[in-house]
């Protein structure tokens, strides 16, 4: 195990926290995912290439999907304003991601706040490493309930073969994150 993976974490968050009177409530949750559009937000890290390609594929062939949108975004860095209101006014649903370093965290969970705000459903995807800086970036945008899926870390150095397990193996988590979820059954 790498001493990166040992070492303790220290979040500084450039921003005052929201207090729970600034909290913003999650978009409402689709029925299906069928026949709808999907945005994928990617920030071009290589297991997340792989990741989408399974994403794409079982979202066209399990959910026969309108259209998967692709946006990549340069580096570590938020989605430019145009592209974000872009996907916001044509996607129905939007996995946004990768949460795996410093930087990409924070703006894969701009992003996602931002179309949460905008009326589309999202989901973040981090790794494991980078999940408490992209929940405490959550809860300093108010939105400490954003949706989010926690891959393993180290994800990018792993094998081509093995991401695209971990990513077949996560797309149903993630997907759920998008949908309105039945009631609990009290049987």
């Amino acid at each position: 195990v790498s001493e990166m993976v040992k070492a303790k974490q220290v979040i500084l968050m450039p921003y005052a926290e929201a207090s729970s009177d600034d909290t913003t409530d999650l978009a409402p949750r689709i029925d299906s995912l069928n026949g709808k559009v999907i945005g994928l937000l990617a920030n071009g890290w290589r297991s997340l290439d792989y990741s989408y390609d399974e994403f794409k594929k079982l979202l066209e062939e399990k959910y026969e999907v309108a259209e998967v949108i692709i946006k990549r975004k340069p580096g570590s860095s938020p989605l430019p304003l145009e592209e974000l209101e872009d996907v916001a006014a044509r996607a129905d649903a939007v996995i946004s991601a990768l949460g795996n370093w410093g930087s990409c965290t924070a703006w894969c969970i701009h992003d996602s706040v931002e179309l949460e705000k905008r009326g589309v459903p999202t989901v973040a995807l981090s790794t494991k490493f980078f999940e408490p800086l992209a929940m405490a970036t959550a809860k300093g945008k108010g939105m400490p309930q954003l949706k989010q899926v926690i891959f393993p870390f180290p994800l990018e150095t792993l094998p081509e073969e093995e991401v695209r397990e971990i990513a077949l193996n996560l797309f149903d988590e993630v997907t759920s994150q998008l949908l309105v979820q039945p009631p609990e059954s009290d049987t």
